[in-house]
């Protein structure tokens, strides 16, 4: 493993704080790409550390699932509208929405 991970395991938080900082303190020296992952030229050692930490974890660990969104993003997909369908809300036939008179005289609380 890389040298700057001495506990690069999957339920290090030494190995995922220190990736956060060289991910996104030290893009320019550390090959770090924010807009494609970790490159290759920085360490193959570095992206297998990752993936053993955040992989198996990240369901349960909102920062690890926060890097994992920044060092290895998803393509974005494109914009689709939604139907009017989906913004209005059905109501029972007007039989069962009528009020009752036990309705009207129920006691105050």
């Amino acid at each position: 493993m890389a040298p700057e991970f001495p506990n690069c395991s999957p339920r290090s938080d030494v190995f995922s704080a220190t990736t956060v900082i060289q991910c996104l303190s030290m893009v320019n020296w550390a090959g770090a790409n924010p807009h494609g992952g970790v490159d290759d030229s920085y360490s193959d050692d570095l992206q297998e550390c990752v993936l053993a930490g955040m992989t198996p974890a990240k369901a349960d660990r909102p920062r690890i699932r926060e890097l994992a969104r920044l060092v290895y993003p998803v393509p974005v997909l494109p914009f689709e509208s939604l139907p009017d369908e989906a913004f209005v809300r059905r109501l029972p036939p007007r039989e069962e929405r009528a009020i009752t008179p036990s309705q009207i005289f129920r006691p105050y609380r």
